[in-house]
């Protein structure tokens, strides 16, 4: 986890350990359970960028239409939701617990949507995608809530087959010394290059969660108790498999490949807050942990090693603490953990973080900054795996990180901040698809600003960031990635209307390809992709009080000019699509 995750952690950490139990609606922390406030997707603007894809960032490689794998091409902003290799390509599309959005008593969503994109030339199959979300108070501090949504994808060609089912379960209970929060979450994913032929050529993939926590509040009174002894257990079940035919000059050979991974985590926690208990100088959290990890690989159904069991025993701290100041507040977290047993034991990190709120004229201002310093391993796929055309066994050594970051922002929604990672003998894919470690230290800097303008009606939303690696080789990126978005929007009593344009820009460079055989993203030196823009036309309507319809053209300027959209190295055809959807959002 690089440190822009941790501090968006820690953040979130910390004010769920301030939030007060206000009506509305909170995400929950998926190690401790604790919750922070959270706004339900109900804007009025831009709804085609609630899509996975657009959400996950400005930038990304990708294959171009509805459920293709997700990389980022910002750094800072790629995720690994999940302990294992393979799975970073569909974090787009995952829903575990932490992104489930939970409601507390007195509130009831409802949530329908639809939505579908349609190639210019109407000749390839269009793609659509549909999600159904439901949350309400059946009884006196108890929420439950459900979620669906489906995604089908017709890929590069027209021609494949792309399906994204995700489902979702979750219930919260609140009483005065007691709390519980219990979700279950299954994703399903399926890729074929041939529609008509999607039972012997395809990857499949799960990933399902199991989470609950329990919250116990001792001494004190009930809103202040001097200690809270929390218990959290979480399950996680992934599975990938890769079926096809591979042809070359000596024939064809059937490939059958699958990898197995189970993990069971069981964490216990202490906390005691300053403010419940006011002899304490600050905020403290201990955490003891215990995890079983499952590894299995197949090549035909049958193991091409022995199954690897492992018990990891990991613990952790933080001390926190918020302080009036004149003229606003001060902030710090310092957090700590390492694994003292198994296979990972040495591995560990030490992050602290400051935020400082003041008010410069009339204006709120925020300044956060922090580092951290990390030893890491590889996943046990990394290390060694096994399939039908490609196989790896490595002796990577723990690799070792620096990181750092700043920002300042304005209330008005204007930021700037500095992200920095040092990374020593940092892994990655090489051109040939298979791991690699570099020897020696790779940096990679990134400043990203964000400015958000008004000017009556008008709305001017933007973000430029720079990045600088210092072994493009290894970790290419864009020098420049811009987002600019420019759109009237006027609000009536019951009804709206948005209508922009915007443009999604990049420099040249070596972006890393996608490789369906393994499913991971490696590097690649034969085709530069970027240095042209994606422009879009759009317009959203909301037409009665949570209704609303959008349509948007799509890289319309693809094939002028010379050039093409191209999301990702190997993308021929021209991406000009025309979206259209459609959305009602019922909150009471």
């Amino acid at each position: 986890m690089r440190l822009k995750t941790a501090l968006l952690l820690l953040t979130a950490l910390t004010a769920a350990l301030r939030a007060s139990a206000e009506t509305g609606y909170f995400k929950v922390n998926e190690r401790f359970g604790f919750k922070s406030q959270a706004t339900a997707d109900t804007a009025q603007t831009s709804l085609r960028n609630s899509m996975p894809e657009r959400r996950y960032s400005i930038a990304n490689s990708w294959t171009g239409s509805y459920a293709g794998p997700v990389q980022s091409m910002l750094y800072f902003y790629r995720t690994m939701k999940s302990p294992m290799a393979f799975a970073d390509a569909y974090d787009a599309y995952t829903l575990k617990a932490g992104d489930l959005l939970f409601t507390t008593p007195e509130t009831f969503s409802l949530s329908l949507g639809a939505r579908g994109a349609f190639p210019t030339d109407f000749r390839t199959r269009p793609d659509s995608r549909y999600n159904i979300s439901l949350a309400g108070t059946p009884n006196t501090g108890v929420s439950l809530g459900a979620t669906a949504t489906g995604t089908l994808g017709s890929g590069t060609s027209g021609r494949e087959q792309r399906a994204i089912g995700n489902a979702a379960i979750w219930t919260s209970v609140d009483y005065e010394r007691y709390s519980a929060k219990l979700a279950f979450a299954s994703n399903y994913m399926r890729f074929a290059p041939e529609r008509a032929d999607r039972d012997n050529h395809r990857t499949l993939y799960h990933n399902n969660i199991a989470f609950i926590t329990q919250n116990f509040a001792l001494g004190g009174t009930g809103s202040r108790p001097a200690v809270e002894l929390i218990h959290t257990f979480k399950w996680e079940d992934i599975s990938r498999s890769y079926n096809t035919l591979l042809s070359d000059s000596l024939g064809t050979a059937a490939a059958n490949d699958s990898v197995a991974f189970q993990t069971f985590k069981n964490t216990l926690t202490v906390r005691t807050l300053r403010d419940n208990v006011p002899v304490m100088p600050f905020s403290l959290l201990y955490y003891f942990e215990h995890e079983y990890r499952y590894h299995a690989n197949y090549i035909d159904h049958s193991l091409t090693r022995d199954e690897m069991h492992d018990h990891h025993l990991h613990t952790g701290f933080s001390i926190f603490d918020t302080r009036t100041l004149a003229n606003g507040s001060f902030s710090y977290d310092l957090t700590g953990d390492v694994f003292i047993y198994g296979i990972l034991t040495s591995e560990c990190n030490l992050v602290a973080t400051f935020v400082r709120s003041l008010t410069a004229g009339t204006e709120p201002l925020t300044i956060t900054w922090g580092a951290g310093g990390h030893r890491d391993s590889n996943t046990k796929f990394i290390t060694r795996y096994d399939a039908s055309f490609i196989r790896w066994t490595n002796n990577f050594s723990k690799f070792h990180r620096l990181d750092a970051q700043a920002r300042i922002a304005l209330k008005r929604n204007i930021s700037l901040g500095i992200n920095f990672d040092n990374v020593w003998d940092m892994v990655y894919l090489d051109d040939n698809g298979l791991p690699a470690q570099t020897s020696g230290a790779t940096q990679i800097v990134a400043v990203d600003l964000k400015a958000d303008l008004r000017f009556g009606d008008i709305y001017w939303e933007n973000q430029f960031v720079y990045q600088y690696t210092s072994n493009r080789d290894i970790m290419p990126l864009p020098d420049f990635t811009l987002y600019s978005n420019l759109y009237y929007f006027k609000q009536f009593r019951r009804a709206g209307f948005q209508a922009g344009i915007d443009i999604r820009y990049y420099t040249a460079f070596y972006a890393n390809i996608f490789d369906p055989y393994t499913g991971l993203y490696h590097t690649q030196h034969t085709q530069k992709i970027g240095n042209y823009p994606e422009l879009g036309l759009y317009a959203n309507v909301r037409v009665l009080d949570g209704l609303k319809f959008y349509a948007e053209w799509n890289c319309w300027n693809s094939g002028l000019f010379g050039g093409d959209c191209s999301p990702m190295p190997g993308i021929a055809r021209t991406h000009s699509r025309l979206d259209v959807g459609i959305a009602w959002d019922l909150n009471i």
